[in-house]
């Protein structure tokens, strides 16, 4: 019963013909990226090394060196989603280095050296991340740890909120971090986006989760909740847009979660005083009422970030376009002349930024990640998991035209290595469905009777059934979710 080895292809004295399968990564691999994973939601220093907070170590900073001796990983650059990433980070550090050596003064050079850094540490995280041949369960094991370092956040967030814990933050010489007003930091950096997108990457990540029956309802709901509750209240009019993108791609996958989906948020805001609790405690929904200031949504989406962009090139020429204004320190005028070095940020526009810090040059190079990310996301986007790597990439993508929701900004914190590196696990989760499903259907290139591929003995076709019985295959129930398997 176990030989499923047919006479015709033993007699024939060709090899025998099987689907070949990697080998998938062992433990100490999921131990080391599960932590790596887990450290992103713990951004707060380690230790106050300096007078100054971006040289402060974070939990990821050291256990990013501690995978990268003892994890196992293996140097591949194969992958298209990686290696468009590593021309952006080449052209990012070229031009890192050049406004440190000419373009800006000596007290802001070092900054242009100390981002150029963080680039590389981050395209150490994906390299890590993307050297194992990940199985689809080790995938699911690694996001359970994300979506719960999320989570954790999210609790550290409502103690904020509720007054327990504090929400100041200071640099080691007792100064007082500005931090917007009502904002919820929880254990992220002191800008609000970055809570805010991480509670959209999580509450995703453990919608898709269940969606595929890899994540109990018992653990579903406070796992979502929390990290709802972040991108609800952190502050971030991104972080909020970002989650309902993409969740509302995901649940359009299958019928029964669209209308369970639209039953509970209707239930909650009809609820009595949830509307105006909603707008009276919550920063998010505050902002987004709110659109008459100068950084507002409607001015990055109109003219405003071009006119930006206007000024800059008046001000710096043709030199803009062959190395960008500074890395990472690009002096800028504003509205009264007076000129500003911008030290850790830059345009509101996440296609413009480049432009703005590194020139054509690294333009260019984030345009192509984006084409190969957003191609190799569309071709996995089968299952869950895929169809929210593709939401999440499209997400940050339509999004990021109005806000700095990608790349390194405001901060040093890591949020942009968890961007790449969920969204690479992600898509490659869609990848292993589909060649699954390939594996369970015709194998492409031979005819139905080939005598290298006798017809299917009746109990290899009972097995083949039984494992096509998977979560990935049976969510394939609403119009949009055809769609989008085709």
């Amino acid at each position: 019963m176990s030989d499923l080895t047919y006479p015709a292809t033993r007699a024939s004295g060709l090899p025998h013909i099987t689907a070949t399968q990697t080998k998938p990564a062992g433990k100490v691999a999921v131990f080391w990226c599960g932590l790596l994973l887990l450290s992103l939601s713990y951004e707060l220093p380690l230790y106050e090394v300096t007078s100054y907070d971006r040289l402060n170590p974070r939990l990821f900073d050291v256990v990013l060196v501690l995978a990268a001796v003892f994890s196992g990983w293996r140097l591949r650059i194969k992958d298209a989603f990686v290696g468009s990433w590593l021309a952006v980070t080449v052209s990012f550090v070229l031009v890192g280095g050049l406004s440190f050596l000419f373009l800006l003064p000596a007290e802001y050079r070092y900054f242009s050296l100390f981002y150029a850094i963080k680039y590389i540490e981050i395209m150490l995280f994906l390299l890590i991340i993307s050297g194992f041949d990940w199985s689809r369960e080790q995938i699911v094991t690694l996001l359970k740890c994300f979506v719960a370092g999320v989570a954790f956040a999210g609790a550290w967030g409502i103690l904020q909120k509720l007054g327990i814990l504090p929400t100041e933050r200071y640099l080691p010489s007792g100064e007082l971090i500005n931090v917007s007003q009502g904002a919820i930091l929880s254990t992220y950096g002191p800008t609000y986006f970055h809570a805010g997108i991480m509670g959209a990457m999580g509450a995703t990540a453990a919608l898709a989760l269940r969606m595929e029956n890899r994540l109990s309802w018992l653990w579903f709901v406070p796992l979502f909740t929390l990290s709802v509750f972040l991108a609800v209240f952190a502050g971030s009019r991104a972080g909020l847009a970002l989650f309902l993108f993409a969740a509302c791609l995901v649940l359009f996958r299958r019928s029964l979660y669209v209308v369970l989906g639209v039953f509970v948020v209707s239930l909650v805001l009809l609820l009595p005083g949830v509307i105006d609790y909603l707008m009276g405690e919550s920063i998010t929904v505050q902002r987004i009422m709110d659109t008459e200031h100068a950084n507002s949504v409607e001015g990055r989406i109109s003219l405003g970030t071009l006119g930006q962009l206007v000024r800059l090139i008046d001000y710096h020429g043709a030199g803009i376009f062959l190395h960008g204004g500074g890395f990472y320190a690009v002096p800028m005028p504003d509205l009264t002349g007076l000129v500003r070095y911008r030290v850790g940020y830059g345009i509101h526009n996440i296609h413009l930024f480049p432009l703005e810090q590194a020139g054509i040059l690294g333009f260019l190079a984030c345009m192509s990640f984006w084409v190969v990310a957003l191609s190799k996301a569309w071709r996995a986007r089968r299952g869950s998991l895929g169809a929210s790597g593709l939401s999440l990439l499209a997400g940050i993508a339509v999004i990021g035209w109005a806000g700095q929701i990608f790349f390194l900004g405001f901060g040093t914190e890591n949020m942009l290595a968890a961007q790449l590196g969920v969204i690479y696990l992600m898509i490659t989760a869609g990848q292993l469905a589909s060649n699954d499903a390939g594996r369970h259907g015709r194998q492409p290139g031979l005819p139905a009777a080939s005598p290298l591929m006798p017809p299917p003995h009746p109990a290899a076709t009972e097995v083949q059934e039984k494992e096509s019985e998977t979560p990935t295959s049976r969510d394939e129930e609403s119009p949009l979710s055809r769609f989008l398997a085709r």
